[in-house]
């Protein structure tokens, strides 16, 4: 059996950092719920409409690296402390393309459900990240 960590570990380090949407694919449910995403005001609900906005961040940021800080698990949950960090090279919702790089940290809780991301909370540095992309001063 997966563990939910090694869900996580598969997600990040295979689907974002091979830039790979069917492994992204594959570790989501049918019906995912994820709050939080930079760029996006509202919830974003079901899996196509998160493929196309994790489609949305390799497009953006072909040279995105997740690098995983810490992971902590506790039954169906998962609370990951990650850095994010490349190079705005496309708008990404409402965060227009600047072809500056960024270092980025969050903060993301998952919950699994029979080995796959059922619903997730982020809470992004955003303002970090706008002033390291020159736009916010």
């Amino acid at each position: 059996m997966t563990t939910p960590k090694a869900v996580i570990r598969r997600y990040t380090d295979a689907g974002y950092n091979e830039n790979n949407p069917a492994v992204i694919e594959e570790t989501v449910t049918d019906d995912v719920v994820v709050h939080g995403l930079p760029g996006i005001e509202d919830t974003v609900r079901g899996v196509d409409a998160y493929l196309d906005w994790a489609g949305d961040v390799i497009r953006a940021i072909p040279d995105a690296d997740v690098e995983i800080e810490s992971l902590l698990s506790e039954d169906d949950m998962v609370a990951v402390h990650w850095t994010m960090s490349g190079t705005m090279e496309d708008d990404l919702g409402d965060i227009p393309a600047t072809g500056e790089t960024f270092d980025v940290r969050a903060l993301a809780i998952f919950r699994i459900e029979d080995g796959q991301i059922a619903e997730k909370w982020y809470n992004v540095d955003e303002v970090g990240m706008m002033e390291q992309l020159g736009l916010r001063d």
